[in-house]
């Protein structure tokens, strides 16, 4: 069973201006390859925003993994 997780709406806020301006502040000076730069790292940031969430694994919980983006932990329960 997955679950994902719980989102603040003012994080959520905080993460999409923060990816938007990134990304247009570079733009709006003609500054094209920084631009770019941001937006890799406005994907990254928002590829782990959308990406967390938890799965239980079986009946009983015998394994938990947090997935993170890209990451993930994965730990097996007695």
């Amino acid at each position: 069973m997955y679950f994902p997780s719980i989102r603040d709406k003012w994080i959520t806020g905080i993460v999409w201006i923060i990816s938007l301006l990134g990304i247009l502040f570079p733009l709006l000076k003609g500054q094209v390859t920084i631009m770019f730069i941001m937006f890799g790292l406005a994907a990254f940031l928002l590829w782990f925003w959308f990406r967390t969430g938890y799965k239980i694994e079986g009946d009983k919980i015998k394994s938990i993994m947090a997935r993170f983006g890209r990451l993930f932990i994965s730990r097996t329960l007695n």
